[in-house]
């Protein structure tokens, strides 16, 4: 009989192949354990690293801990303690939930976890190596999980070669726990590199303090809260005013439910609150976090998470316009003067009317009417639609 040419993987094997996915660099495998330890409830993580995180990675958080009979289950791939069936996709608000996380990194790593819950008597160490557990043992230590990795791709060369050199990795580490430190201001954040501190939060809940240890003085003195609820979604956060303006996005960070994302809705809805004559014109410091339910989106398109598709990306992008459109408007934004000049548009009553962008043909203004008139009579009812969104700024009514 003809041997055929399909064969089925180990468990190695597979566990290499989703490190590829989940883990592309030491940053990656940190922000993995970092979330863990926040869906554990730690209120203080310690990260160390050594070479860019090549040769050392240490997590010290004060969580709930893992269970000593939960301790080998940890690096088995899919077994979580978070997700039970798919139907809990629709409702689950952690960090992680597909148990692949650990057992990517104990494949590629020698990975030793220590931990202990407030139940038990001791902590239990496990060392791990290439994915084999070569040790469980009885050890000291404080409720909470210690987690080691040392020589991350050590058996995968291809995929050490590809990384950066130790400073650019370590920026990366640097950048990705600033943005856990930003929407975890309630958790105290300490990073530190080949034995010196760069890094510190202090977790007393005040995203201003973070942002004054992460951006300084003047930016943290020139802050313009944003506070809007509509429905089931709640935007909260911080743009900077009329002296704050940045010329790219790299101070403008989108937050869904605590979760760092990129998303060209959210992007596009931004610019077009900026803009106009109350507007800066340019990109702002912008620090914002959206607070939905699990089901008004899918974050499991992406083994980052970084990536969400709305359900509903024309209420997202009205409800976020929103809000900065009102913080944009607001005194603090544009000062007592501005206040004076463009009055008949700022009260903290008052709200966007947004249907321009998403329902023209059933809320036509006096301008609307006019812009289409103008508008050659071949022209489809679409283009009718962008052209009056772009003309059209903003307009308020009271509620």
């Amino acid at each position: 009989m003809k041997v055929g040419n399909i064969v089925l993987l180990d468990d190695l094997t597979i566990n290499k192949i989703a490190a590829g996915e989940v883990i592309e660099n030491p940053s990656a495998a940190i922000k993995e354990m970092v979330e863990n330890s926040i869906d554990a409830g730690a209120t203080s993580i310690i990260v160390e690293v050594k070479n860019g995180g090549k040769s050392l990675i240490k997590i010290i958080d004060n969580g709930k801990g893992i269970a000593k009979e939960d301790i080998p289950l940890s690096i088995e791939r899919h077994a979580t303690s978070k997700l039970k069936q798919i139907e809990d996709l629709e409702k689950i608000d952690s960090f992680g939930f597909r148990g692949e996380a650990l057992a990517s990194i104990a494949s590629i790593s020698k990975m030793t976890i220590i931990s202990k819950t407030n139940d038990d008597l001791t902590a239990t160490k496990m060392v791990v190596e290439a994915g084999e557990i070569l040790e469980i043992s009885e050890d000291t230590g404080k409720n909470g999980t210690t987690i080691i990795i040392e020589n991350l791709f050590f058996n995968v060369p291809v995929r050490y070669k590809f990384l950066k050199n130790d400073a650019t990795e370590f920026r990366y580490i640097k950048s990705m726990l600033e943005k856990i430190a930003i929407s975890n201001p309630s958790v105290a954040i300490k990073l530190i590199n080949n034995g010196k501190e760069v890094l510190k939060t202090s977790g007393n809940g005040k995203l201003e303090d973070v942002i004054y240890v992460l951006f300084g003085k003047r930016i943290s003195q020139n802050l313009v809260k944003v506070n809007y609820f509509e429905g089931e979604i709640e935007v909260t956060g911080f743009i900077g005013n009329t002296t704050i303006a940045v010329d790219s996005r790299k101070d403008e960070l989108f937050f869904l439910n605590k979760r760092y994302i990129q998303n060209k809705t959210l992007y596009s809805s931004a610019d077009e609150a900026f803009k106009g004559d109350a507007g800066i014109g340019k990109f702002s410091f912008a620090i914002i976090n959206l607070k939905m339910p699990p089901s008004f989106y899918d974050v499991n398109i992406h083994p980052t998470k970084k990536e969400v598709k709305f359900k509903d990306e024309a209420l997202v992008y009205r409800v976020l316009y929103t809000a900065i459109k009102n913080a944009v408007l607001s005194k603090e934004f544009l000062g007592n003067k501005a206040i004076e000049e463009n009055k008949e548009y700022v009260n903290s009553e008052f709200k966007y009317v947004t249907n321009h962008f998403f329902n023209l043909d059933n809320n036509k203004t006096d301008l609307e009417t006019d812009n289409t008139n103008n508008v050659e009579s071949n022209n489809n009812d679409e283009v009718i639609k962008r052209e009056n969104a772009r003309k059209i700024d903003y307009k308020f009514i009271r509620d």
